[in-house]
């Protein structure tokens, strides 16, 4: 499996739960925004939405990780054994669709972001006409936009300037421009134009879900509200000047995603019906606020608890050829297997009863892809020397055999088992050869036959191959050895010495 893949994977595992996170932390804020505000008034509105981010969090957040049990005592040996090469890729080419939907994300998800930085920039063009003008007790930089239809409004996220229509003096009373300048610096103080960017990104990433719009679309609608509230209690505000205030402001004909405008965007009707809703009192906003809290700690803990550790996620999974060899007591392999895999779930399982002092050995071998190319092979193995089961796991690649020996030696008896194993892709193909140098073979003939086999795949040359006997049999198995090693091994079984000569080896006694 390639690393684009891999990646693809992990990142659809990611989604899912993310996406169900976000559905649900969206939901619960949508039902509960109108009765907090009913409870302890509208400036604690804006504030129930970080329960979507935090539940984002609290699902991303990493489990404590599980101990890993160690191997019990009578495991002996877990090897595996040779040099790693990846599996041989399929014919053609194809891309999984986790891939695509992956692409299809980052695209949709580049796309919206584009479109917002497009708007934003086309509004901010329309002010390259304003002028700054010097306006009493407000910290904010105020402009005067050169239009009648822009402002009022907060511009951007950090570098934040109120806008002020080209008609502001004259369409407005003098009680309507402190009304509305009061409102506008509030949405600078609560810093409302970072939280739409902060809400934006958050609608980018999840640009296909409909609540995600629908959302953004109330969070507006409750900063205006809060500002609304803050001005109200803060200064004590005639209504009736407030609600002529909003009845004069002009629809924008351009959207502003990072800031804050008055507009038909914004329910109109609900802001000046809650002017007429008494001011809330400082215990009401504080049960307000401490609801708030318990909800939002109680909706990113339970999320955190929900969520299990993130499984491993496989590759599709794939048919195996298995190899296996069984042998007890340290004797050579009695019971040799080859089976093919299909899926996770199938095994191959064994059998053993040549240890006549013990309990029959009882087994079962499966394989899982794993990543990088690997395939783990996982075991559970009971009976023989084992007082309790035991589930041994290996990673190998094609080509090198992997072994797993468990049991006990029990009063200077040997009495484990040992399992060798090959594995590769796919079922009714041929073992796959591994080029990395070495020798990966059993070999059975004569030692003339088999040194030269082994000679002409390494690129060497027999000088005197008359010297070996080609009337001996010898066989045996290598796994991942150089050349000049399995030749010196087949000159040592017939007592002679190798002599390598560059490309050259020669044979002679000892």
């Amino acid at each position: 499996m390639s690393s684009l893949e891999a990646l693809a994977y992990a990142w659809m595992n990611h989604a899912v739960r993310l996406t169900w996170t976000f559905t649900l932390a969206t939901v619960l804020v949508l039902a509960l925004r109108r009765p907090l505000r009913r409870l302890a008034g509208a400036e604690v509105g804006p504030v129930l939405w970080l329960l979507v981010p935090l539940s984002l969090l609290a699902a991303l957040a990493p489990h404590p990780a599980m101990p890993l049990e160690a191997l019990p005592p009578v495991v002996v040996r877990i090897a595996g054994g040779g040099a790693w090469v990846a599996p041989p890729a399929p014919a053609g080419w194809t891309v999984p669709w986790h891939t695509l939907a992956m692409a299809a994300w980052l695209l949709g998800a580049l796309a919206v972001l584009a479109c917002v930085g497009i708007v934003q920039r086309r509004y901010l063009r329309r002010l390259a006409g304003a002028r700054a003008i010097d306006v009493a007790d407000t910290r904010t930089p105020v402009w005067q936009a050169a239009d009648s239809d822009l402002g009022p409004a907060v511009v951007g996220a950090l570098g934040l300037r109120i806008v002020l229509p080209a008609d502001f003096h004259t369409r407005y009373t003098r009680t309507e421009q402190v009304l509305i300048l009061a409102h506008e610096q509030v949405h600078a103080r609560r810093r409302d134009g970072l939280w739409r960017l902060l809400a934006q990104g958050l609608a980018a990433l999840f640009w296909f879900h409909p609540l995600a719009w629908y959302a953004l679309a109330c969070l507006r609608q409750d900063q205006e509200l809060a500002c609304d509230a803050v001005v109200l209690r803060e200064h004590g505000a005639p209504r009736r000047d407030y609600a002529s205030a909003m009845l004069k402001t002009q629809s924008s004909p351009l959207m502003l995603p990072v800031g804050c405008s008055w507009s038909a965007r914004h329910p109109l009707t609900e802001r000046v019906a809650m002017l007429k809703l008494p001011v809330p009192t400082h215990a009401r906003r504080l049960a307000g606020r401490a609801a708030l809290g318990i909800i939002a700690l109680a909706g990113s803990f339970a999320v955190y608890a929900a969520q299990s550790a993130p499984p491993v996620q496989h590759a599709p999974v794939a048919a195996f050829t298995l190899e296996l060899a069984v042998s007890v007591g340290g004797q050579a392999p009695h019971l040799h297997a080859t089976s093919c895999l299909k899926g996770a779930d199938d095994t191959y399982r064994f059998v053993n009863h040549e240890d006549k002092a013990l309990p029959p050995w009882q087994g079962q071998v499966g394989i899982v892809p794993a990543p990088d190319g690997q395939m783990e092979i996982h075991a559970r193995i009971t009976g023989g020397s084992l007082k309790a089961p035991v589930t041994p796991t290996v990673r190998t690649r094609v080509g090198p055999t992997a072994t797993i020996q468990i049991g006990r030696v029990v009063a200077g008896v040997d009495h484990t088992l040992r399992l060798d194993l090959t594995a590769w892709p796919g079922c009714g193909t041929p073992r796959p050869t591994v080029d990395d140098g070495n020798v990966h073979e059993r070999f059975a003939g004569s030692a003339r036959a088999v040194a030269q086999g082994i000679a002409q795949r390494a690129g060497l040359t027999i000088g005197n191959p008359e010297s070996l006997d080609d009337t001996r049999p010898i066989k045996g198995n290598f796994e991942g050895v150089p050349p000049t090693v399995a030749l010196w091994v087949i000159g040592n079984t017939l007592d002679m010495k190798v002599v390598v000569d560059g490309k050259t080896v020669r044979f002679v006694p000892k």
